[in-house]
């Protein structure tokens, strides 16, 4: 008999949403808590060179559906976040390290109802 390890069971269990309820909303608080969670995965040579943009307004996400071939989860969501390149801050140096500090305090736009993170 197998057991599973609890990451097996994670990665079996998980699933893509293809449409959310479209009543939940996430609180500025938490998008901020996920957000700096996120900030934490490495990048190249570790400098962070990214920016979340954080895209509540209703119609910002039609357009963005609609140029992205009309994914529904970008309509029935609270809130889509892109990661894009941080074209002010790509080129910062030294390399934020752990240990050193903190890491750079804004790393993401909000577009939309949230307030800035």
């Amino acid at each position: 008999m197998t057991t599973q390890s609890p990451l097996e069971t994670v990665i079996n269990a998980r699933h893509s949403v293809r449409k959310y309820d479209g009543q939940t909303k996430i609180e500025p608080e938490e998008m901020n808590q996920m957000l700096q969670t996120a900030f934490l995965a490495p990048t190249a040579l570790n400098q962070q060179p990214i920016r979340a943009l954080v895209i509540t307004d209703a119609q910002l996400r039609e357009q963005l559906c609609a140029a992205t071939g009309n994914t529904s989860q970008l309509t029935t969501s609270s809130a889509v976040v892109l990661f894009v390149l941080d074209r002010e801050n790509q080129h910062q140096t030294p390399a934020f390290q752990p240990g050193q500090g903190d890491a750079p305090a804004q790393h993401s736009d909000t577009i939309g109802a949230l307030e800035p993170v």
